[in-house]
């Protein structure tokens, strides 16, 4: 049975889809926050928004089972970042997430990455990315409404086929529905969200995002 919420306020569910596919950055500037990193679009519906990857800093975001000691013990493992901020609980299921800085302000190697997703204590880890003056770091949610012609068994045979899981229905507002991306899929919620909206069958699709700069 699918967790469902008519009441509660979902903070994080606005309006702004999140991405598709990057091209090359061909844009001078002085710090690695811009320069030599990709440029990727999310949708905000039809339209294409396109924001900016951050090389030097990351986001990971903590299951829900592990506790401030395990949180500060992984990050201690890498001597060579820094935490930004964290653990602030960024959900209504009391997930937790860190974003890191490497030291150096060099890039973030991408086997680092690699060695976050691997750790189970972790359930997303992604570098950061920035438009209009914003961080923002990605979860491994991604939340949809689907189009009235839309049935729900075509929507759980995208799921079934993408390896993804249902998280929760929210009656109300707008029958959103969000599902997890798998740390094994070769799509980060990112790009899965880019996925589902291209099939035509949904009226928006959006990863969840963390506004780094809002806590």
């Amino acid at each position: 049975m699918y967790k469902k919420n008519t009441l509660r306020t979902i903070v994080f569910l606005i309006f702004a889809g999140f991405f598709c596919s990057c091209t090359n950055n061909d844009r001078e500037d002085d710090e690695l926050t811009t320069s030599n990193s990709e440029v990727c679009f999310y949708y905000y519906f039809e339209e294409k928004v396109f924001v900016n990857k951050v090389l030097d800093k990351m986001v990971i975001t903590f299951s829900t089972d592990t506790d401030g000691n395990q949180r500060r013990e992984l990050v201690k493992n890498y001597s060579s970042l820094r935490l930004i901020e964290g653990w602030c609980n960024f959900d209504v299921h009391n997930n937790s997430f860190a974003s890191l800085q490497s030291k150096n302000r060099k890039q973030i190697p991408s086997e680092t990455i690699e060695f976050f997703i691997n750790d189970s204590r972790i359930t997303s880890a992604t570098y950061v990315y920035e438009t209009k003056g914003s961080w923002i770091g990605l979860t491994d949610i991604v939340i949809v409404k689907l189009k009235e012609t839309t049935t729900y068994e075509q929507f759980e045979n995208l799921i079934e086929q993408n390896d993804c899981k249902i998280v929760a229905i929210y009656e109300f507002p707008e029958n959103r529905i969000l599902f997890s991306v798998p740390k094994t899929s070769k799509f980060n919620s990112m790009q899965m969200s880019c996925l589902f909206y291209e099939t035509g069958l949904f009226e928006y699709t959006t990863p969840n995002k963390i506004m780094l700069n809002a806590y």
